[in-house]
């Protein structure tokens, strides 16, 4: 185990800069291959709610969720952070949006509109998928876009809703999620096989 650490860590220290080089801006002054210690230290100082999972089936994985008591994170309009490491490294970042008290197409327009600001800056939105279903009463959408301003940094805009013909209400929330596949890839070898007798 110590020595697949080390490997790791001469991998990433030996890693070329553009796999952790600022490629985008990322939200909450996070840096690609920073520690979790940043984002606990500064939850700790705004006084928010941290929770830290320790995968058992993926023990290098550490994923940590920032969220305050009641509304938004403090200067954001964002209700929860989840930050993704391996082996010490940030590698993922995701933004939850709420749409608690909201109109549907409100939380529509908003999600669209961010699309639109971030389509300008990091390059157009392509279509993962876009799921309706239709049960009873209930009426549901999930979509799905990418944008890639860099080969193997993604930016992914997940949007869901559930409308209630019978009652005439709805929810629906959204998220985007800054994922370096390079730097995943490099804090993440493949496993070498067994060595036969």
């Amino acid at each position: 185990m110590q020595i697949c650490l080390l490997l790791v860590a001469i991998t990433f220290a030996a890693a070329p800069s553009s796999l952790y080089a600022d490629v985008i801006n990322l939200p909450f002054g996070l840096r690609w291959g920073d520690r979790p210690s940043k984002v606990l230290d500064w939850a700790q100082k705004e006084k928010l709610d941290a929770v830290i999972e320790l995968p058992g089936s993926d023990p290098q994985l550490r994923i940590i969720h920032v969220r305050p008591a009641k509304g938004n994170l403090p200067g954001h309009k964002v209700r929860e952070l989840t930050t993704r490491y391996r082996a010490g490294r940030l590698f993922e970042i995701v933004l939850h949006y709420s749409g608690d008290d909201l109109a549907v197409p409100v939380v529509k327009g908003r999600f669209l509109e961010l699309k639109r600001q971030l389509g300008r800056d990091y390059g157009t939105f392509e279509t993962n998928r876009i799921d309706r279903s239709t049960e009873n009463s209930l009426r549901s959408t999930s979509e799905s876009y990418h944008a890639e301003p860099s080969p193997g940094i993604l930016i992914i805009g997940v949007y869901s809703e559930v409308f209630d013909d019978l009652r005439k209400t709805g929810e629906s929330k959204f998220s985007f999620i800054y994922r370096n596949q390079n730097l995943e890839r490099v804090l993440n070898p493949p496993t070498p096989a067994p060595k036969g007798p």
